[in-house]
């Protein structure tokens, strides 16, 4: 679910047990399912991700989960948006023209 590039705070554990063997415990978060079967989206996300549904027609924005905050002084939450667009073209003609808008905006 993470992009690379991202920077992500991990958490271990280390547990020593009594023959004195030890091992990090790294806790990984549970995942809660969305699913749209009118679009044909099922994915996992982190259960401590907000879940908003959106399903804005002019926007084509389906849904988006907002990551919670690391602290009280954090001021950037990452945001997942899902949007689902009529496109006839190939994935690599969509990619193109969606990096041309990028462009426009700089």
């Amino acid at each position: 679910m993470f992009e690379s590039g991202q920077n992500r705070t991990i958490i271990g554990l280390l547990v020593d047990t009594l023959s004195g063997y030890s091992k990090w415990v790294i806790p990984t978060p549970d995942f809660l399912t969305y699913n749209n079967p009118n679009l044909g989206i099922k994915m996992k996300y982190p259960e401590n991700w907000e879940r908003l549904d959106i399903n804005n027609p002019i926007t084509g924005e389906v849904v988006a989960f907002l990551s919670p905050k690391q602290s009280d002084t954090d001021n950037f939450q990452e945001k997942v948006t899902i949007t689902v667009e009529d496109f006839s073209g190939t994935l690599n003609e969509y990619s193109d023209l969606s990096i041309q808008e990028i462009h426009k905006v700089e």
